[in-house]
């Protein structure tokens, strides 16, 4: 999740996507034509280029590369990235993405109030929205694979201008799915018993234990409600000495 604020994102760097249109898809000629007029080398996303104008032509960037194209994906990433870190800061862009008309027939479409998960939409957005049944759950499947990868510089607060960087850094695209699926891997929550021993033999014997101390003891259980155990302590064995390091 992005934190919504109103300062101004770290935006990326980006590089002029060929013209190209794929089956399947939709292109935007405005989008394309004010990234190629306006972005030249290394420089920052220009504001008058609208959010969802900058994610329709990412996408005909995706759709135009053909076989390996892995540091020009990175690149395209971290427009992505740039711009969903636009969309939470200004609400007024995001809203007018929120409405933009080829959310029109898809369910799961952003709401207002979903700002602060900007990036997800930005990678939806950006990957489109195939006509074909089999196209859209490939669609899917590639969304989940891009804002996976993304997240995790997210949660790592990498500014925009170093995604790249560090999309080449961590491996890519695969090895961040991992790191946030073991990110992701809950832990198991520890069971903790309750031991009482209310007999006075047991008193005496608990009295002789120090905080720390590792002890064998051995017992008799009365009785179990829960994880609440009533038990009688018969004898301490002995201590049992820390493991060297």
């Amino acid at each position: 999740m992005i934190p919504v604020n109103k300062k101004s994102p770290n935006v990326g760097l980006r590089k002029v996507a060929p013209k190209q249109k794929q089956a399947g898809y939709s292109a935007h000629p405005q989008a394309l034509q004010t990234r190629k007029s306006t972005l030249s080398g290394q420089t920052a996303i220009p504001q008058k280029q609208s959010a969802t104008n900058e994610l329709m032509a990412v996408r005909q960037a995706f759709n135009s590369m053909e076989g390996q194209h892995r540091k020009r994906l990175h690149e395209e990433l971290a427009n992505v990235y740039a711009t969903a870190l636009r969309l939470c800061a200004d609400t007024d862009e995001w809203f007018a993405f929120c409405r933009a008309a080829e959310w029109a027939d898809f369910s799961g479409r952003p709401k207002d109030a979903d700002q602060s998960d900007a990036l997800r939409f930005a990678v939806r957005f950006a990957v489109g929205f195939p006509l074909g049944k089999d196209e859209r759950l490939v669609a899917t499947r590639r969304v989940s694979k891009l804002a996976g990868a993304l997240q995790v510089l997210l949660e790592d607060k990498v500014p925009a201008a170093k995604v790249v960087d560090e999309l080449e850094k961590r491996g890519g695209i695969e090895e961040l799915n991992r790191e946030r699926a073991r990110r992701n891997r809950a832990p198991e929550a520890p069971i903790v018993w309750t031991v009482q021993c209310p007999d006075e033999v047991s008193a005496k014997l608990l009295s002789t234990l120090k905080v720390g101390e590792r002890q064998k003891v051995s017992l008799i259980v009365k009785n179990i409600d829960g994880l609440l155990v009533e038990a009688k302590l018969l004898k301490l064995i002995r201590k049992v000495q820390k493991p060297t390091v």
